[in-house]
């Protein structure tokens, strides 16, 4: 099994504590830095603002110098979750992040739905809506739900199953869910309030983490750690 180990964003890394105040002379950016210390960058800028796909060339340029095998899963635009909802105008900001996807060579888009799309027949309706029209490429579609899905477990299965989704989970928060799929996605928020910035996992959490990790063995072929606004 494959474990590769991320962080949601990049930006808040401070290059200067692992390569020295002279870092610029080595590296063209923050992110071409991150990427010879990291295999995988969740990008979720790309859920606050849908970028230039000319700068979306140029971050890939600058970690292909470094770091060929570099790979970035991409967060999809709030438009599509949080905003418009799934509805049919969503499937052109969807293209768009398709278009994103294919300049980054990246092959896993996250869906992160609020706690207010909830475990009902109206949601589950707006999702099948869109899963079932737009064209998915060559794309694995992670899912982080929030809200009430953590307690309809046989909802989410049928969800998942049904529209070929990947659930992400937080497993400091919630048991993690496979229904047979070869890949699981960890998105880590740390311990304590439902977002703590800044979190310090400590050595006992990491060593729980790696137990549950353990527990996909032969379930899943790769594993996706990615720490989210914690001190990594």
């Amino acid at each position: 099994m494959e474990v590769r180990v991320g962080t949601c964003g990049y930006a808040y890394m401070n290059p200067r504590e692992f390569f020295g105040g002279d870092w610029r002379n080595r590296y063209s950016s923050i992110l071409q830095a991150y990427a010879t210390l990291f295999p995988v960058c969740e990008l979720n800028s790309t859920f606050y603002r849908i970028p230039r796909l000319s700068t979306v060339e140029r971050w890939r340029d600058e970690v292909d110098e470094v770091n060929s095998r570099f790979e970035f899963t991409v967060k999809a635009s709030q438009q599509i979750t949080h905003k418009i909802r799934f509805s049919k105008d969503s499937v052109n900001v969807y293209k768009q992040m398709v278009e994103i996807c294919r300049r980054l060579k990246s092959h896993i888009l996250l869906f992160q739905t609020p706690s207010s799309f909830r475990a009902s027949d109206e949601d589950v309706k707006r999702m099948k809506e869109f899963f079932e029209d737009v064209d998915r490429s060559d794309l694995t579609f992670v899912w982080e739900m929030r809200g009430d899905w953590h307690q309809n477990r046989q909802l989410t299965e049928e969800v998942c199953r049904r529209f070929k989704l990947i659930p992400c989970v937080d497993p400091f928060r919630n048991e993690p869910l496979n229904f047979g799929e070869e890949l699981a996605y960890f998105r880590l928020h740390g311990l304590g309030r439902e977002s703590m910035y800044k979190y310090n996992f400590s050595i006992d959490e990491l060593k729980w983490l790696k137990g549950k990790r353990g527990e996909l063995n032969g379930k899943v072929k790769k594993v996706y750690v990615m720490f989210n606004n914690s001190e990594c």
